[in-house]
C-alpha cells in the first residue's frame, strides 16, 4: 500500500506541511533510502520547518480504448476487439482510483526539491501499459484463436485422422485415461495393431522415421471435438516407430 496522511503526518510531525497540485510531478533528488526518516533528517539539519506533499491520481479515461485504437484492424478480428475493449472499459470504469497512484514528499533546499516519491503497487500493472498495447494484445489473441479454429479445420479434414478419432472415442481403455503420457502411448498401440496400416501411416513422420507428435495431437484434437474432453499437453516427448 502507499504511504497514508496518516502515517506521512505522524512521521514529519512537528513539520508544517503543504499539499501543492502540479500539472507535471516534481522533479527531486531522492534522499537516502527514500524515506520520511531520512527526509526528516535533512530537513533537521538544514533548518527547515516545512514540507510539501504532492499527489498524483489516475487519469482514468487516458487507459480507456477508444475507436481511434482500433484504426487499421482487419475485418476479420475488428468485431472481437472490440468487445473485449468494451470489456476492459467496464473493468476500469469498476476499479476504485481514489487513492493516489505516486506521492512525492519534498522540502526544498537552494532551489532544488529533495524527498521521497512512492508509487501505488496496487496500479503498477494496469498503469504499465497503454491503450494501444492492450488492443495489440487483444488483436493478436483474435488471430490466434482464428487460426487454431482453420488448424482444426484442416485436421478435420484429414480423413485418416478422422476415421482414427472414430475407432478412439468408441473405446473405452481410451476414455478412461486421462495423462498424456498413457494418452499418446495407446493411439501408437491402436496404429500397431495389424490390419491399421492406414492409421499407423496417419501418425508417422513424413520420412517414416517415427510417430509424429504433431499427428497424434491432431488426432487426439478431434476426439476432444467429439467428446468434449480436454486435450492433455504433451512436454519434451519422442516416441520411435
Amino acid at each position: 500500500m502507499i504511504l497514508t496522511d496518516e502515517e506521512i503526518n505522524s512521521g514529519m510531525e512537528g513539520f508544517r506541511r503543504f499539499d501543492v497540485t502540479s500539472p507535471e510531478p516534481t522533479v527531486l533528488s531522492v534522499l537516502g533510502n527514500g524515506s520520511l526518516a531520512d527526509l526528516r533528517d535533512f530537513a533537521d539539519a538544514a533548518g527547515i520547518r516545512f514540507y510539501f506533499v504532492e499527489k498524483t491520481f489516475v487519469d482514468r479515461e487516458s487507459l480507456k480504448i477508444f475507436p481511434i485504437h482500433l484504426n487499421g484492424l482487419g475485418l476479420d478480428i475488428l468485431g472481437g476487439v472490440q468487445l473485449d475493449s468494451h470489456i476492459y472499459n467496464r473493468d476500469l470504469d469498476s476499479i476504485d482510483f481514489s487513492t493516489p497512484a505516486e506521492i512525492r514528499v519534498y522540502v526544498l533546499y537552494e532551489g532544488r526539491a529533495f524527498g521521497l516519491v512512492e508509487e501505488n503497487p496496487d496500479y503498477r500493472t494496469i498503469l504499465a501499459t497503454r491503450p494501444e498495447d492492450r488492443v495489440a494484445e487483444f488483436a493478436e489473441a483474435r488471430r490466434a484463436k482464428a487460426r487454431a479454429r482453420i488448424s482444426l479445420e484442416e485436421k478435420k479434414n484429414n480423413p485418416a485422422h478422422e476415421k482414427f478419432s472414430e475407432v478412439l472415442v468408441l473405446d473405452r481403455q481410451f476414455r478412461a485415461l486421462s495423462d498424456d503420457y498413457s494418452r499418446f502411448q495407446y493411439v501408437m498401440k491402436i496404429a500397431r495393431r495389424p490390419g491399421n496400416d492406414t492409421l499407423l501411416n496417419s501418425i508417422l513422420r513424413p520420412d517414416g522415421s517415427g510417430f509424429s507428435m504433431d499427428k497424434i495431437r491432431q488426432v487426439l484434437t478431434i476426439c476432444e471435438e467429439k467428446t468434449g474432453e480436454s486435450v492433455p499437453e504433451t512436454k519434451q516427448m519422442t516416441f520411435k516407430q
